[in-house]
Parts: structure tokens; sequence; C-alpha cells
């Protein structure tokens, strides 16, 4: 046979490959978590939800329709807004104090979902209960808020997992596993802009918040580089700011099984994101970390979202799922999910990033 023939060949068996991973119907993640509801009667679980913030319907939405699952109470400082939100999504009990909500209906499990400013306290005072919480990210501001925490969860034994939504986007378990059909990840590129002056100006986030961004906000695609590699070995930073209402950071890194990476954050720029998978002959592009394609040898496909993260907001199916079943087996969730621990290296990392202006490679 000759060497054009081959090539064609196996340009021909590698295309069928790519396109057998892409028409999978859900990604192995998202099967690894139906396999746990597979049970005609699941454990029931009773969840309280703490806060109703903006991305509280997301939650409420996946886990009213789990299996099992009841959402026993919401409380809200002040409880504004709290009965049309409850009605909506069958909550049987509201509350002003989350505290006395909490010994009403004794949950089995605990959503917290309020403001990045006022996680910390109440977090500190739930963990000594050893009711099971998921915590809407950030956990802290700090890396070292975030160790504390962390900390007190070991102490108590207390079950917990950080929502950190986009490490179980569908479309980008189906690109890694596109990568990784021919190899390793070699390299990825994150790209995350923010026009930050008009968030200042539209005084939606208080002060503290908005010094912090990279974490409030920028924990999402900054996470992406442990989920996606591993821990991140080497750093290289540096930023520049014209004033005190934006900035520029770039950041070059390397990941523990050597993946190289790059970070782009320009926030005086229209807001917008994207991530980049490069592997041996293959490639994905996930514009705003959701929908995206695969280059593979020449050809372009298109990746389609699991079903669930079309009928839900991308990610929160299968990273509440992945919580609930936790619960249920009492046992610490698998990856991709992230624990206190495990975020602290996260935090630890944007702390790096931004404001590092040295490099340490």
């Amino acid at each position: 046979m000759s060497a054009l023939r081959q090539s064609m060949t196996r340009g021909r068996y590698l295309l069928q490959r790519l396109k057998a991973v892409l028409r999978e119907p859900y990604p192995q993640v998202l099967k690894e978590v139906r396999a746990r509801f597979a049970s005609a009667n699941p454990t029931p679980v009773r969840v309280a939800v703490i806060g109703a913030g903006r991305v509280a319907r997301s939650h409420l939405a996946v886990l009213r329709d789990l299996p099992g699952v009841t959402l026993a109470g919401i409380a809200n400082r002040g409880q504004h807004d709290l009965a049309p939100l409850a009605k909506e999504f069958g909550i049987a009990r509201t509350s002003g104090d989350w505290r006395m909500l909490i010994e009403e209906v004794k949950p089995d499990a605990i959503l917290i979902q309020v403001s990045v400013a006022a996680t910390v306290p109440i977090v500190q005072e739930l963990l000594p209960r050893r009711i099971p919480l998921l915590i809407e990210k950030p956990a802290g501001l700090t890396s070292q808020e975030t160790a504390g925490l962390a900390a007190l969860a070991a102490q108590h034994g207390c079950l917990n997992m950080v929502a950190v939504n986009r490490r179980f986007f569908s479309a980008l378990d189906f690109a890694l596993r596109a990568i990784r059909e021919r190899g390793p990840l070699v390299g990825m590129s994150i790209e995350l802009h923010e026009p930050l002056a008009n968030l200042r100006r539209d005084g939606r986030f208080p002060p503290e918040i908005l010094a912090r961004w990279m974490v409030a906000n920028g924990i999402h695609a900054i996470d992406l580089f442990r989920r996606c590699a591993g821990d991140v070995t080497d750093v290289c930073a540096l930023r520049h700011a014209a004033d005190d209402t934006a900035g520029s950071w770039v950041a070059s890194l390397q990941m523990q099984a050597g993946t190289l990476g790059t970070f782009a954050a320009f926030w005086d720029s229209p807001a917008g994101g994207s991530l980049q998978l490069y592997g041996r002959g293959v490639s994905a592009t996930l514009g705003n970390f959701g929908n995206g394609s695969v280059l593979y040898d020449s050809h372009v496909h298109l990746i389609s979202k699991d079903e669930v993260d079309v009928a839900y907001k991308p990610g929160f199916y299968a990273q509440d799922a992945t919580f609930i079943a936790a619960v249920r087996q009492h046992a610490p969730p698998p990856a991709p999910a992230s624990d206190l621990a495990d975020q602290v290296k996260t935090m630890q990392l944007i702390e790096e990033i931004a404001p590092v202006t040295a490099c340490r490679i």
C-alpha cells in the first residue's frame, strides 16, 4: 500500500473514531451521574436552600427535577420575593431566617446561594452541623478564607462541594475526549474579557467584590486549567493597569502532566470568553466555554450539547446530580467535582495570576 493510501486510510479511520465520540448521546461524566440515579426508588434527599441569588433558579430547576429530591425550604434575608419562587418550584417552606429554617425542616443537604460576602460566615456556622453543603462559587474571597473553611470541614467531617458548573459542561467533556483519542492534552488557552468599568458604573456589585473580580467571576475560567490538566506547577504572570478602573492580565502556565497553558484577560474590552484545547493532530474551541467545535485532520465538527445542557443551564444538571449522589452515598463527590480543599488550589492560582507581576518559572 502506498504511503499516500496508508495516510488516507488512517485519516478515514481517525475521522470515524471522532464521529463516534461526538455521536454519543451524552458524555462520560453524565453517564456516571445517570448510573447513580438508575435506582427505581432512590433514597429521598430533602434539600434546604439558603439565599435566592442570581443563579438560584438554575439550581432549583435541577433539584426540583432530580428523582427523590425534595426542596424542603428556602430562606432569604427579609424573605424578599420568596413566595413566587416557592410556588414555582414547589418549595414547602420559606423564611427570612436561615437558622430557623434549618431547625424546622432538618434537611439532608443544604445549597448555599448567597452573596459572596455572606458565604464565609454562613458556611463557618454550618460546617460543624455536618449537614452536606453545596456552596456556590467562590467559597471565599481569598485562598486563606477558603483554606479556613476546608480545615473546618475536615475537622467536623462535613461533606461539601463547591459549585463551579463549567467543570461539568457536556461540550467540554466531549472536547477533552476528542483530544485524548489521539493522545495527551498538550496545550490550552483561555481568554476572559470583562467591561469592568461598566460594572463599576452600574453599581450592582460593592467595591470590595469588584476589587476581587478575578475571584468572584474569573474563577470559572481559571479553574478550568486544573479541571482539564491537573494542578499547576509553574506560573509566569504579568499585569498592566492604566488606571484603577480596569486592567490587563496575561499568564503562561505549566500543569503537572506537562500541559502548557496561556491565560489572557483584558478588562476594558467587551465581555467574552473562550477556551482552546490542543492535542496531537486535533484541537477544540469552546466559545464562551460552551458551544464549540473540533478540528481534526482538517475536518471541522460541531460539538453538540447533551440534552440536559439544553434543558437546564449548562453544567448544572451533572453538577447538582453529582452532589446529591454523594449525599446518598455518604462519600466525597468524584471528579470533576471540587470540594473546599480542592478549591484552595484554584484560589492560590488566581492569586498568582492577579495581581502577580513577576515570573517564577
